[in-house]
């Protein structure tokens, strides 16, 4: 972690240039849209430094808030960025000229942004951006085929570059949401979501701003652009820490597991694949739960069990729960998890959320791009919670119960939910991809091929001996605590993402 410490100011120095006195630079409020965990906080202390350096070498008025440490105790809402519009309303936002929202990985010459902004008026209604956009209608923004007023393409803005709305639209936005906060519903990929609220609620539309660099795109006229490649933290997270689980069901072994097995599986030196049938030439074991068509809480909390008889005999640090038709690269997976303190309760992957507006809603990792849990996180889920049925939506359920027990949700963007041609070019070009999902209008192979074969050419292939149970198989009696709020437990769009 303190190798990418370092490597990061050093990338952000070069990034910068000499600057020259010119005229009166407007004023800007930064929000950080950090994360309460160990090693992001750590992304968000260096960003937010080397901000503070930059403007105060060109006297620039520019404020700075981290998200995790100005909204501690409503951090999943303050996520979702929409719900605190009426708080930033209530702040020093409002006394700068524009907002600007940045991830930890952002990196930013906070000049060039400001000499960007000075050629925008405002004190008009302008969201500005990289502007990303569909090649065709995607699930993960409900097969919408939205086009621009203009008719043109609809753009949402790339998060990874950083995006701006000038003060005049926030107090505006923040005002129309107490009004009328919308209902309670998913929040899927929130830039899209932002950009859809903005046009719909206010007439709003991204206008696309050069200067907002993505990766690969690198000019001297970049102000922002993002770190690509999973930085290199430590060494010390090898293959034999990690204990992947692989959720399936007899129906699936002959083509989904079959997949696994001739892709990414055998790079996985612990692997257990947990099925309602054991079947020793694949292996899989039964895990004594019942298959259920959705939903899937009993299998999981079978899984997070056995994790921790597993770990007490092997010393597993981390537990990565897959689905039968996530696809995968595992030497990334390892690399990745080398940045994160494996004994702090870390429960990460792609995060959603679920009425996220509204006071009991809550973020979750949704399960198909890879759950991944570090021991501490399951041992909190263990003994605190509880499946309220063996169909409750599994990924959902541990979101809702983890976080009401301390265990916030952490987001990467590597993780994904869906297949790759469900997300803008632009925004997969931004990134090192770790996992995508779903076979469906896909070939699987090529997907992995394409995307993670030669990231994983170099760990060593494993013959994966019958596995042996420790599950019990009787199945965990059914509880019913109270969702908080209720967990939707059908839903066409959440069943298929």
């Amino acid at each position: 972690m303190y190798r990418y410490e370092a490597f990061l100011c050093c990338l952000v120095a070069t990034f910068m240039v000499q600057h020259t006195t010119e005229a009166a630079l407007p004023s800007l409020y930064i929000v950080i849209r950090s994360q309460p965990n160990s090693y992001h906080e750590m992304k968000s202390s260096v960003l937010l430094r080397d901000i503070e350096q930059q403007a105060d070498e060109i006297n620039a008025d520019v404020s700075i808030v981290e998200l995790h440490r100005e909204w501690p105790d409503d951090y999943d809402k303050a996520w979702a960025i929409l719900p605190i519009m009426p708080e930033l309303v209530n702040s020093e936002a409002m006394k700068k000229d524009w907002v600007m929202f940045l991830e930890d990985s952002t990196v930013i010459n906070i000049e060039k942004v400001l000499k960007v902004l000075s050629r925008f008026d405002s004190k008009k209604d302008l969201f500005l951006g990289r502007g990303l956009y569909d090649t065709d209608m995607v699930i993960i923004h409900h097969f919408s085929s939205r086009k621009a007023q203009g008719g043109g393409r609809f753009l949402f803005p790339d998060f990874d570059v950083g995006w701006v709305l000038s003060s005049i639209l926030v107090r505006k936005v923040g005002d129309d949401w107490l009004k009328s906060p919308p209902g309670k519903d998913f929040l899927i990929d929130l830039k899209h979501e932002i950009a859809v609220h903005l046009s719909d609620k206010h007439n709003v539309e991204l206008t696309n701003v050069e200067e907002f660099c993505g990766s690969g795109e690198e000019t001297p006229n970049c102000a922002t652009n993002v770190l690509k490649d999973i930085p290199i933290c430590d060494d010390k997270i090898t293959l034999d820490d990690i204990l992947v689980s692989v959720k399936t069901t007899l129906m699936f072994h002959k083509d989904r597991v079959k997949v696994v097995m001739d892709t990414w599986g055998p790079k996985v030196k612990n692997i257990v694949f947990y099925s309602n049938y054991t079947d020793p030439s694949i292996p899989t074991i039964d895990c004594g739960v019942p298959n259920t068509i959705r939903g899937h809480c009993g299998k999981s909390d079978a899984i997070l069990k056995d994790f921790l008889k597993r770990a007490e005999v092997n010393d597993y640090k981390w537990l990565v729960v897959a689905d039968d038709d996530t696809i995968m690269s595992v030497a990334r997976l390892v690399q990745f998890l080398n940045c994160y303190d494996h004994e702090e309760a870390t429960f990460l992957g792609e995060k959603y959320g679920y009425g996220l507006n509204i006071k009991n809603g809550y973020a979750y990792i949704t399960g198909g791009g890879g759950m991944v849990f570090s021991k501490p996180a399951v041992e909190v889920w263990v003994k605190e919670c509880k499946c309220p049925s063996l169909d409750t939506p599994d990924d959902m359920y541990l979101g809702q119960c983890l976080f009401r027990n301390g265990v916030i949700s952490t987001h990467s963007t590597l993780f994904h939910q869906a297949r790759p041609p469900a997300y803008a070019k632009g925004f997969l070009a931004n990134q090192t991809p770790i996992s995508f999902h779903k076979h469906w209008m896909i070939d699987p192979i090529k997907v992995y091929s394409d995307w993670f074969k030669k990231a994983d050419a170099g760990l060593p292939t494993y013959n994966h001996a019958v596995a042996h149970s420790t599950v019990s198989t009787t199945p965990q009696p059914i509880v019913a605590p109270t969702p908080l709020p209720p967990t939707p437990l059908e839903n066409p769009l959440k069943d298929e993402l």
